[in-house]
């Protein structure tokens, strides 16, 4: 909502697209008239519950003619899939900026003991017994991934954001967003 409200003020045109249970829902409006709208629209998206990935549908839910694109996810879909993704976007948009956003759990677990995790998106699950080792295991893999991740968006052109879910909107908006010249 912040970026969005940032854009407005400024007298740009935002443009929100998502899908979620396979219907696309999609605005666009330019200017300080369109707050209101664009609040209420992104106010209303659920958590994706859908069998593709976010890598896999994400090119046909862009809106044409953009300028700046930012996509916010939480960045743990196969590396190959976002190398094949940050390519065809290159076509598409030549600004484009990752924002990483992750709840506490998935950057540091605290679950003990014997536990089904269950993906939000597919929701496929898996029994797993959480211990101090598979908790330093799955750490060390995620940030295996995230650097294989940066390293594929340097390689096309696109900024990798951090934006942690427990350091609130003004963190990212001010500090994070301004470092990597979100904002100006």
């Amino acid at each position: 909502i912040g970026l969005g409200h940032i854009a407005l003020k400024r007298g740009d045109t935002v443009s929100v697209s998502t899908r979620i249970d396979n219907q696309s829902r999609f605005i666009r409006k330019k200017g300080i008239a369109g707050r209101a709208a664009v609040t209420k629209f992104l106010s209303s998206i659920e958590e994706p519950n859908s069998e593709s990935g976010f890598t896999e549908s994400l090119l046909s839910h862009i809106p044409k003619a953009i300028t700046v694109l930012f996509l916010v996810t939480d960045g743990l879909e196969e590396t190959e899939n976002w190398a094949h993704l940050f390519k065809r976007l290159r076509g598409i948009c030549n600004d484009v900026r990752v924002i990483l956003v992750q709840s506490e759990s998935e950057e540091f677990p605290s679950y003990v003991g014997d536990i089904r995790l269950v993906d939000i998106e597919s929701d496929d699950g898996v029994e797993v017994t959480m211990t101090n080792r598979s908790i330093r295991q799955y750490i060390e893999a995620k940030e295996i991934h995230e650097g294989k991740l940066i390293a594929v968006a340097k390689k096309y052109g696109i900024q990798i954001i951090h934006g942690h879910v427990n350091a609130g909107v003004m963190t990212l908006m001010t500090k994070k967003m301004r470092q990597f010249g979100g904002l100006e």
